[in-house]
C-alpha cells in the first residue's frame, strides 16, 4: 500500500493544503483509524483528493503519531524525576537586603504619619501657628498699651499734683479785690481731673 502511494505522489497537480488537513484530521479520528487503509484511501479518492494529497496526508499522520510518542516519553521522564525545589539563598547579602526593604517600608510608614499628624491632627488639638502668632502679638500689644496708660496716668497725676502746688503759690500772693485762683487755671485743673477719671474708669 504504502509502494503504490509513494509511485502515485509525483503527480505535477499542486498540493491543495486544506484538503491535505481535512484528511489529516479524518486519519486522526479514532473511529478511522480501526478502519484497515485501503478504505481511508477509497474514501479519500471519493472526496476528490489526488494520490500525492492523500500520501502527503499519511505522511503527517504518521509525523504526528511519533512526536506524540515522544513528548509522552518526555512528560514520563519528567513526573519520575521530579526537579528539586529551588532553595532560596541564605546569604549575608540576601538578609541585608530584607531588612532594608523593611525598614524604608518602616521609615516611609513613620513619614507620613508625622505629615498626617501636623497637617490635620495638631492644628485641630492647638490650633495652627498662624492663629498662636496672632494671639501672642495681641498679646503683646494689650501689654504695651496697658503700660502706656500707666504711663499716662502717672504723668496726669504728676501734672495734677503740680497744678495744685501752683495754686495754693496763687493764693498766698492774691491780692485783695482779684480773683484767688485765674480762670485758665481752674479750666485746665479741670480737665486734668476729667482725663483722671477716664483713665480710671477704663
Amino acid at each position: 500500500m504504502a509502494e503504490d502511494l509513494k509511485s502515485n505522489a509525483n503527480e505535477d497537480l499542486p498540493i491543495r493544503q486544506n484538503l491535505v488537513d481535512t484528511a489529516v484530521g479524518f486519519l486522526l479520528n479514532p473511529n478511522v483509524k480501526q478502519r484497515p487503509d485501503d478504505a481511508k484511501i477509497a474514501f479519500l479518492k471519493q472526496k476528490g483528493l489526488t494520490d500525492s494529497e492523500i500520501a502527503k496526508a499519511f505522511n503527517r499522520v504518521k509525523y504526528e503519531a511519533e512526536t506524540a510518542v515522544v513528548s509522552n516519553e518526555n512528560n514520563q521522564l519528567v513526573n519520575a524525576y521530579p526537579l528539586p525545589p529551588y532553595q532560596t539563598p541564605n546569604s549575608f547579602w540576601f538578609h541585608l537586603r530584607s531588612y532594608s526593604s523593611a525598614f524604608v517600608s518602616f521609615a516611609v510608614a513613620v513619614y507620613v504619619l508625622h505629615r498626617f499628624y501636623k497637617s490635620y491632627i495638631e492644628p485641630w488639638l492647638f490650633g495652627s501657628k498662624s492663629e498662636q502668632s496672632e494671639i501672642s502679638a495681641l498679646k503683646q500689644q494689650l501689654t504695651e498699651l496697658n503700660n502706656s496708660v500707666s504711663r499716662l496716668t502717672s504723668t496726669v497725676a504728676s501734672l495734677e499734683e503740680a497744678v495744685n502746688i501752683q495754686i495754693l503759690q496763687i493764693d498766698r500772693t492774691s491780692v485783695y479785690g482779684v480773683e484767688s485762683v485765674p480762670k485758665s487755671v481752674k479750666d485746665i485743673l479741670e480737665e486734668v481731673s476729667n482725663v483722671k477719671s477716664l483713665l480710671l474708669n477704663r
